[in-house]
């Protein structure tokens, strides 16, 4: 796979890896998937630039529908027969959080992401796919973050998963 590079939102994303993970023809059930992707950040150092390898688990369902591309999302393509999905960047936001944080009100300041897709409701049939991101700050005096979101996004209907993961670093 070719790397493929966006900047969206002051970062800069590129797609690294969009691997399926069950063999082809072979589906997993709806009561066996995870109902939030599984997330892992870590802090990259190169030249002297911090980036965030961020990698995804994620179950898709096995049938979607065409989606035009989100202006604030880069394309994660997932095979030669299928659509693809998009990942979405949506800036920086307050979680508030009974984890012990810097900030007074107990917030973590989160970026994040969605995993956008459009399906039927009726999918009971699900493909495990993984993902790798890298993003980095476009300029030194960017608000950092202490944690990402990632939420999994069916455009129809409305239904919503998601994980918040932490790193060692600011993110």
């Amino acid at each position: 796979m070719t790397s493929i590079t966006r900047q969206i939102g002051g970062i800069s994303l590129s797609v690294k890896l969009a691997k399926k993970l069950n063999k082809s023809g072979e589906t997993i059930p709806l009561h066996e998937i995870s109902k939030s992707p599984l997330v892992h950040v870590s802090v990259v150092e190169s030249e002297g630039n911090e980036t965030f390898d961020v990698t995804i688990i994620a179950f898709i369902p096995a049938m979607l529908s065409f989606i035009e591309e989100p202006e604030s999302a880069i394309e994660m393509p997932l095979d030669h027969n299928r659509n693809s999905i998009f990942l979405q960047y949506n800036g920086i936001f307050r979680l508030q959080t009974p984890i012990q944080t810097n900030q007074e009100d107990n917030a973590l300041l989160c970026r994040e992401f969605e995993l956008l897709y459009k399906t039927s409701d009726n999918n009971i049939y699900y493909d495990a796919y993984m993902f790798v991101i890298n993003y980095g700050l476009m300029y030194k005096n960017m608000q950092k973050a202490e944690a990402i979101v990632v939420m999994d996004k069916n455009l129809d209907p409305e239904t919503s998963r998601g994980t918040v993961t932490t790193s060692t670093g600011s993110t």
